[in-house]
């Protein structure tokens, strides 16, 4: 696990054929009905999508999901939450 939010956790993927790694945003669908956070997560998305290949923010690699959970896969940048940084 690499961090926990509001919404879920992240989680430290690596795919041995490539030898990559990669951070994946867990959402449960449970935590993200109701109120607004449906629309927050769509426009997450959306956003990163935009922003794919910009110098200032990590690729978001693919989404996904199953019958309890939503995927955001995104490339791992080691270093820790930018939030830390920023304080």
């Amino acid at each position: 696990m690499l961090g926990r939010g509001s919404f879920g956790i992240v989680k430290l993927a690596i795919n041995k054929k490539l030898n990559a790694h990669f951070a994946v945003k867990c959402l449960p669908k449970k935590g993200i009905q109701g109120n607004k956070h449906v629309e927050h997560v769509i426009n997450e998305r959306q956003i990163l999508m935009k922003l794919k290949g910009n110098a200032f923010c990590c690729t978001m690699v693919d989404t996904f999901q199953d019958e309890k959970s939503l995927y955001i896969v995104m490339e791992y940048l080691s270093g820790g939450e930018l939030i830390k940084h920023i304080r």
